[in-house]
């Protein structure tokens, strides 16, 4: 490893954080259980949009599809894919959906989703081995000095403001990559529903239920991502850069929170939409009448004893 001159070692004030509780077996009993109901919230969201979307909805299941896939896999894509899931509302209300449905306009959402991070993976990269990777972690363990059993090479991700002034670009990359959705997907929030109002003499009774009804599932679709992953790291990291001590059992209890913004996705989606909602009470009462019929006693007569048997089916 590197050994750190003792101009470095004068900036660096160590914070005796502890993470020994992050070894308790409960907070990994409930990660992996946050893992279980995420991704059978998810796959069953999934199954919902393909299935159980009906004509009206047209396109947009695809979208919404777009945002349960991201959420499952990339957290960053999810805000983007909220973000298109109201443009495309816009566009719908506005008659131009024949942009967003055209070969360039889904090359626009494909290239936006998939290089959406490449600033923030671009930085992290430069300022995790600038000068080197070792000497970052030295300089974290430095600063940190009870933190090195937890940190597995470079399987995790680190970086020290001491070491190189790319960590704070870094950082503010991240920050700004959480929060650019934001004031977006709220202009483009308060465009649909403008246009929706104006717009609702033209419609049937049904149909403009139907866009008020998507509307309001994508508000919750876009406070989950809100809820779950910007307020809670974003806590964390003020609390790490504050070097505040004895906090631990609240770090957990915010990275729980952030692993279920899957589930909650899911769940928002399948409450609002009625369809979905629809089908997931029949399915429930399917379930419920599938295990009540195989626990109803059935009685029979034995002819040469008059005995009642209960048997189960």
């Amino acid at each position: 490893m590197v050994n750190l001159s003792k101009e470095i070692l004068a900036q660096i004030q160590p914070s005796y954080m502890t993470f020994d509780r992050y070894e308790d077996t409960s907070y990994y009993r409930l990660m992996h259980f946050n893992s279980a109901i995420s991704m059978l919230s998810t796959l069953l969201a999934i199954y919902f949009i393909i299935c159980k979307s009906p004509s009206a909805i047209g396109n947009y299941k695809w979208y919404l599809f777009n945002i349960s896939a991201m959420s499952f896999v990339f957290d960053f894509a999810m805000t983007m894919s909220v973000t298109w899931a109201f443009a495309y509302r816009l566009f719908l209300l506005t008659n131009k959906e024949h942009f967003i449905n055209s070969a360039l306009g889904i090359s626009i959402i494909a290239i936006t989703q998939i290089f959406y991070e490449t600033p923030t993976i671009v930085l992290y990269g430069i300022s995790t081995f600038t000068p080197s990777h070792e000497y970052v972690l030295e300089i974290a363990y430095a600063k940190f000095p009870k933190i090195k059993p937890f940190v597995h090479n470079k399987s995790c991700a680190v970086v020290a403001f001491e070491a190189n002034n790319w960590a704070l670009a870094f950082m503010i990359s991240c920050a700004l990559q959480f929060s650019f959705n934001i004031p977006v997907n709220l202009a483009l929030l308060y465009g649909s529903f403008h246009t929706l109002h104006k717009r609702q003499a033209e419609m049937s009774a049904k149909t403009a239920k139907m866009h008020r009804q998507l509307l309001r599932s994508l508000i919750w679709q876009m406070l989950v991502p809100f809820c779950t992953l910007l307020v809670p790291f974003s806590i964390m990291s003020v609390l790490v850069l504050l070097q505040v001590e004895n906090v631990e059992f609240f770090m957990k209890l915010l990275f729980l929170v952030g692993t279920l913004h899957s589930f909650f996705n899911s769940l928002a989606m399948i409450y609002h939409i009625h369809p979905y909602r629809n089908a997931a009470r029949a399915m429930f009462m399917r379930c419920l009448l599938r295990r009540k019929n195989t626990t109803t006693p059935v009685t029979t007569i034995d002819g040469n004893s008059n005995k009642e048997l209960s048997t189960t089916r």
